[in-house]
């Protein structure tokens, strides 16, 4: 099964880059992911591009020099936003990949031309908007804002 996940992140990240390649000069990236570690240090990553391909997203740092692809989720249509019951994450940073194992994480967006609120909530995502919260099994949190950048279906 390891071998099955890392094929799939590899798979996940070359789809990615492609497209990655084709938005690269007309992207104006505007999520904001912030991660608390569990030592309590926290770190705010602005100007992050949000890419989505399915039921996968990529989310690519300022200097594009880090991806996180979280690429194992179950999705499901609630009223007009999509809502993602996360699994798993795999970082590709400094030519090294690693495995990121969630304890849960709850992703929200919203693929629609108008805005909508999220359910039971007074929350509303603009056209395109991402909300998201993750905690890993190490005891880190993070949390995601903006807009994607790119959604394919």
């Amino acid at each position: 099964m390891r071998t099955r996940v890392t094929l799939r992140a590899v798979a996940s990240l070359a789809a990615f880059s492609i497209l990655m390649a084709v938005t690269a000069t007309r992207v104006e990236a505007t999520g904001t992911l912030l991660v608390e570690k569990s030592n309590g240090s926290a770190k705010t990553y602005d100007h992050v591009q949000i890419l989505v391909k399915d039921e996968s997203m990529a989310l690519v740092s300022k200097d594009k020099k880090g991806w996180l692809v979280l690429g194992k989720a179950a999705c499901t249509l609630v009223e007009k936003i999509v809502r993602c019951a996360l699994y798993d994450g795999t970082l590709f940073q400094f030519g090294q990949k690693t495995h990121i194992a969630l304890a849960e994480g709850t992703l929200w967006l919203n693929p629609g031309k108008t805005a909508e609120p999220i359910a039971r909530s007074t929350m509303k995502l603009a056209p395109h908007g991402v909300w998201g919260s993750v905690h890993t099994k190490k005891g880190a949190h993070a949390i995601l804002s903006g807009t994607a950048d790119e959604i394919q279906k």
